[in-house]
């Protein structure tokens, strides 16, 4: 992780044309606007110390913006993409190298939104979700991989792959109050579903790669 961290350290952001790619990565017919897509951009989360999972070290529970508002991200890997609007996050990509069927592989383990939240001060209990419209029009799953292959083939990988939802370890497990903390539905619409659409192939092991 610390190839790909000095990667994206050494400036591998700026050569990213983000408001192009937003501008290919519309969702409809009428496009995205040249004035919206510059307020996108891509940034660099990561874990305190590069720890397997916890929250980034910039946007957690205690950064708080005007009213109240945090952007709280927990990752389940050291380093992930973060889409910006207006310098807050949208979504982001958490990847991790792995060993593919054909070689060495940039593996994507989430896709997903980010909500901003706003805390109860006194439970500490969440009191209100802010939802985002900023990338209603916008295939940012597409954006985010095409971005993590990119990274992917400047560090020499052979490919880019999305773990598949029947490898998500999450999977089976349940929060205190007997929810499942991701339903099997739900995460083959989050990953297989969109890597199949994104023309990825699924191999032996479950998992989608593609070629880079």
């Amino acid at each position: 992780m610390e190839r790909v961290l000095r990667k994206l350290d050494d400036g591998f952001l700026d050569g990213v044309d983000v408001a192009s790619l937003v501008k290919e990565c519309a969702r409809f017919e009428t496009g995205v606007s040249r004035k919206k897509a510059s307020r996108f951009s891509l940034a660099v989360l990561r874990t305190p110390g590069l720890s397997k999972e916890g929250y980034d070290i910039e946007w957690n529970t205690e950064k708080e913006l005007e009213n109240g508002v945090c952007y709280p991200i927990y990752m389940d890997t050291p380093i992930a993409l973060g889409l910006m609007f207006d310098g807050r996050p949208a979504a982001r990509s958490g990847f991790v190298p792995a060993d593919g069927d054909g070689g060495r592989a940039l593996m994507i383990y989430n896709l997903m939104g980010v909500l901003g939240r706003i805390y109860d001060k006194t439970s500490g209990f969440v009191k209100k979700n802010i939802h985002t419209g900023s990338i209603y029009t916008l295939d940012w799953e597409k954006l985010l991989v095409r971005s993590v292959k990119r990274l992917g083939g400047e560090l020499g990988f052979d490919e880019v792959a999305i773990r598949s939802a029947y490898n998500n370890p999450v999977i089976g497990k349940y929060h205190e109050e007997d929810t499942p903390y991701l339903e099997i539905g739900r995460a083959l619409k989050k990953y297989d579903a969109v890597a199949e659409r994104l023309g990825f192939a699924q191999k032996a092991d479950r998992n989608w790669y593609m070629k880079i």
